[in-house]
């Protein structure tokens, strides 16, 4: 990944998803929640040292810290 990862954004700022590096399962299970390359989420709260709190389509997510390791946003 050459980009900046949805674990460096600050909270309350608003970002693109460019790209998910992950397992085809988990690639899925994040676009059913709408988490896919061109979605449009804003980082709730990205400081708890276990979960990011994002926002997409109205709706909050709460990720396991691996993951927004995983997700190129712009």
């Amino acid at each position: 990944m050459q980009g900046m990862t949805l674990s460096n954004v600050p909270n309350g700022k608003s970002v693109d998803i460019v790209a998910v590096s992950m397992g085809e399962g988990s690639v899925i299970r994040l676009s059913s929640l709408g988490l896919f390359p061109g979605a449009r989420i804003r980082v709730v709260c990205n400081s708890t040292p276990k979960v990011s709190v994002i926002e997409c389509l109205g709706a909050r997510w709460a990720l396991g810290r691996g993951v927004p390791d995983f997700i190129e946003v712009r």
